[in-house]
């Protein structure tokens, strides 16, 4: 089976009562990859009713599928999210055992996690106040029939002072931060979906992991909640066995400084990576330079032109496909960076050719460190 929880707007939700909550999304449930992209790309999409919601080219997700690979990705590796919650061990041995392949596919693979210490104080603050907005309304004419752990967050997120919620979003900011961070480097955060084998269905949920007791009815699915906390997209994989499923973050570059590059145009303020110092006033997005680490040759970047941004909207010309120019040099450097649209191609020299280039999106792959770009819309 394969799940794939998809970053919040990616698959719009029709009615619902929270339609700016980030926290519930939608995605596929497949038996297999290939159809889980399959049905993601008819999902997938904008609609007018869902204001999370974006453009997207859903043919990406199909063809992702047909040419496999992750030689040469970096892979970090944690079974407990840097000790969140204790582990069973026959979960994280299987789990640990399919890390093994990843590594004979030609990974990069590292035990490695960012702190995710905050979760307990967020989940406090954010989930109650979710069961407040959907369930409260409930409560005097169903409370009898309502399950115990539901009321009960109910009546804890009704108690919530405006002060203690406040600090759970501010802690969730600065989860986001932290992970986006350590994401920056790496390709993949993998961990067991769950911390628990499978039990019996006439147990509602685990009360105790390895003897520990756990706190809340919640806390044994820590490991997919603290990601979820996140909003990166899961994807989770069982590794039919009977202990445990693997799952997989992910975070590309170009989502680092944008959540959704395939909606937002450049507009004045910062690059579109961190540490750049480019501006994006007056429609030219100036030097991007590919230097210690930023914009390295595993790295894309991708730029959407000012005539489709919100700011430069008004400016808009009468023709809707806008030039754009990619001007590359690279001062005693070797190599091409390859620039590239919907489906097409357009190769940039470094030796200050230069070429014009049509497409929307502007896709620039392999930038050797200490060359040079200028884009101009």
């Amino acid at each position: 089976m394969v799940g794939f929880r998809t970053t919040p707007g990616l698959v719009p939700t029709h009615p619902r009562a929270l339609v700016w909550d980030t926290l519930s999304v939608s995605g596929p449930l497949s038996r297999t990859v290939g159809d889980a992209a399959l049905m993601l790309s008819a999902m997938a999409g904008p609609d007018d009713r869902a204001p999370l919601s974006y453009e997207v080219d859903t043919s990406q997700f199909v063809r992702a599928v047909k040419t496999p690979s992750i030689k040469g990705w970096r892979i970090a590796w944690t079974p407990d999210l840097h000790g969140l919650i204790p582990v069973d061990e026959e979960v994280a041995q299987v789990c640990h055992d399919a890390v093994r392949v990843l590594r004979g596919l030609g990974a990069r693979v590292t035990a490695t996690c960012p702190d995710f210490s905050e979760v307990t104080d967020i989940v406090r603050g954010t989930r109650a106040v979710t069961m407040v907005a959907l369930h409260a309304d409930k409560l005097p004419g169903w409370r009898e029939r309502m399950q115990r752990d539901l009321v009960q967050d109910i009546e804890q997120g009704l108690t919530l002072t405006a002060t203690e919620i406040a600090r759970s979003e501010v802690l969730r900011s600065v989860l986001w931060h932290r992970v986006r961070a350590f994401m920056a480097t790496r390709d993949l955060l993998v961990l067991p979906t769950v911390a628990v084998p499978p039990f019996p269905v006439e147990k509602p949920y685990p009360t105790e992991i390895d003897g520990k007791p756990l706190e809340s009815y919640f806390q044994w699915f820590y490991l997919t909640y603290g990601i979820t906390l996140t909003g990166l997209p899961h994807v989770r994989n069982h590794l039919d066995r009977p202990a445990c499923d693997l799952g997989a973050v992910w975070l590309h570059a170009e989502r680092i400084a944008r959540r959704h590059p395939d909606r937002r145009a450049p507009s004045s303020g910062g690059c579109c990576s961190p540490g750049c110092s480019c501006t994006r006033g007056g429609g030219t997005l100036g030097p991007l330079h590919s230097t210690g680490g930023h914009r390295t040759s595993d790295e894309t970047v991708r730029l959407r032109r000012f005539a489709q941004s919100p700011a430069g909207h008004a400016n808009r010309p009468s023709d809707p496909r806008r030039r754009v120019t990619a001007n590359a040099s690279a001062p005693g450097g070797q190599g091409t960076p390859w620039p590239s649209g919907r489906g097409r191609r357009h190769r940039v020299k470094l030796a200050g050719a230069q070429t014009s280039v049509t497409d929307p999106l502007v896709t620039f792959r392999s930038v050797p460190p200490g060359n040079k770009l200028s884009i101009t819309m």
